[in-house]
C-alpha cells in the first residue's frame, strides 16, 4: 500500500520521514577528534531544490550550508529549535521558487 505524501508523492508504509525512532539515540564523541557524519534523504524535491538553489546562490557547497544552518540555528534553553511545529503552517515560508535564476536546458 502506497500512501500519498505532500506535493503528490508517495511513499511506503513505515513511520513519516523525519521521525526519530526510540532507541535509535545519536552519539558522538567531541574528544575523539572525528568529524560527525549524519546521513540524510531528502525525499521532497522542492526542499531538495530549495538547498542546492541556495547554496548555488550563496557559493556554498549543500554541506557548508546545511553546516551553517545548524550554527545559525536559533535554540530554546533546552536545544529546542524554535522554528514553528508542523502544525503551525501560517509561519511556514513560502515556497521555492523553482524557476528563478534556471538556466533552461539545452535541446
Amino acid at each position: 500500500m502506497m500512501i500519498p505524501m505532500d506535493g503528490g508523492h508517495v511513499r511506503k508504509r513505515g513511520p513519516k520521514p523525519g521521525t526519530r525512532f526510540q532507541g535509535n539515540t545519536a552519539a558522538y564523541d567531541p574528544t575523539s577528534g572525528r568529524p560527525y557524519t549524519a546521513g540524510t534523504k531528502i525525499d521532497n524535491p522542492d526542499e531538495a531544490m530549495k538547498l542546492i538553489r541556495a547554496a548555488e546562490v550563496a557559493g556554498l557547497s549543500v554541506a557548508e550550508v546545511i553546516r551553517r544552518a545548524i550554527r545559525y540555528m536559533p535554540v530554546d534553553e533546552d536545544g529546542r529549535p524554535l522554528w514553528p511545529n508542523e502544525d503551525q503552517a501560517a509561519n511556514e515560508q513560502l515556497p521555492l521558487e523553482l524557476n528563478a535564476g534556471r538556466r533552461p536546458k539545452a535541446a
